[in-house]
């Protein structure tokens, strides 16, 4: 039959006691008051029958008890606090991130490398989900859109949801001059009915512009969109910080200056609780250097001329 022990906060009372030879000192590192470890170191005395200090006139020592307890308990704790220690080391050796799927495939995933080679000794595991609450599958650490205001959860912004019309060069080739706005009501618009391009309109002068009408596709992410229109297929809004690769490669042209937004930025969040974690201090620091980088990027260059000066 298995010996009952006795209360856990008891024996921690007791070893912080013995280490010291101090009540005080005790409890200043227990947070708790002198006398509760007073209580608690009775009634561990009063569990073992045993006395475990003798208490003379301002000065503690242990008896020879105490001394024998006071070794095996101290070794027990070194034990405990090595494997806590070692659980905590090798969590903060994996790294669990929740991406939105667009900004995973474009953005974030071809810097990992980068991330990687900077911290080899971190296992990285990414999910690409829609804002999936940071409890699910323990992950760590999410970039969501939004305006960064949830509640228990620390944010830091990353870069604004701005778009303008891409296309690639053999759909310029075939449909263009594109020279203005209203050129692009002639040609078939990737997701049409997508709010995004009455708030592109507006920002570029044509509040009013009379959108066709015809069949359309939604694809409600960026990375399908950008699919559709690298593959010659129309024009779709999308947002230069994600594409600049393609833009530099001439997978697609920019085919306006004019860049909207809707309000809502990528957002990097994380567990107010775990504000302290090392892990997490690490990547959010990377990916929030990462992300000046992109906003610094001066993406005008990109945009198409053609034969004849835009105004």
């Amino acid at each position: 039959m298995t010996q009952k022990l006795p209360h856990l906060t008891s024996v921690r009372a007791f070893e912080a006691a013995a280490r010291h030879l101090n009540f005080t000192r005790a409890a200043e590192e227990l947070g708790i008051t002198q006398a509760a470890v007073s209580q608690q170191v009775r009634a561990l005395e009063t569990t073992t029958g045993q006395q475990l200090f003798a208490r003379g006139a301002g000065k503690l020592a242990l008896t020879p008890a105490g001394e024998a307890l006071a070794e095996g308990v101290s070794e027990a704790f070194d034990l405990l606090r090595t494997a806590f220690k070692e659980f905590r080391d090798r969590d903060e050796n994996n790294l669990s991130i929740s991406v939105l799927p667009s900004l995973a495939a474009t953005w974030l995933t071809p810097r990992l490398k980068h991330y990687q080679s900077a911290y080899p000794l971190i296992a990285l595991k990414v999910q690409a989900s829609h804002m999936q609450p940071l409890d699910v599958n323990g992950n760590d650490i999410g970039i969501w859109t939004g305006v960064g205001n949830w509640p228990n959860l620390r944010s830091h912004e990353l870069f604004p949801i701005s778009f303008t019309p891409m296309c690639s060069p053999d759909f310029l080739a075939k449909n263009g001059p594109l020279f203005n706005p209203p050129d692009l009501l002639g040609v078939p618009l990737i997701a049409r009915y997508d709010p995004w391009w009455k708030l592109w309109f507006s920002a570029a002068g044509f509040p009013d512009a009379p959108i066709p009408e015809g069949p359309d596709i939604s694809f409600g992410a960026q990375n399908l969109e950008y699919l559709s229109a690298v593959n010659g297929e129309g024009v779709a809004l999308l947002t230069p910080y994600l594409f600049r690769e393609d833009l530099v490669r001439g997978r697609l042209v920019m085919l306006s200056d004019v860049i909207a937004d809707d309000g809502r930025s990528y957002w990097l969040v994380y567990q107010e609780a775990r504000r302290r974690s090392s892990k997490i201090a690490t990547f959010k620091n990377w990916v929030l250097a990462e992300a000046q980088a992109s906003r610094a990027l001066d993406v005008s260059s990109f945009r198409y001329v053609g034969s004849k000066p835009h105004s």
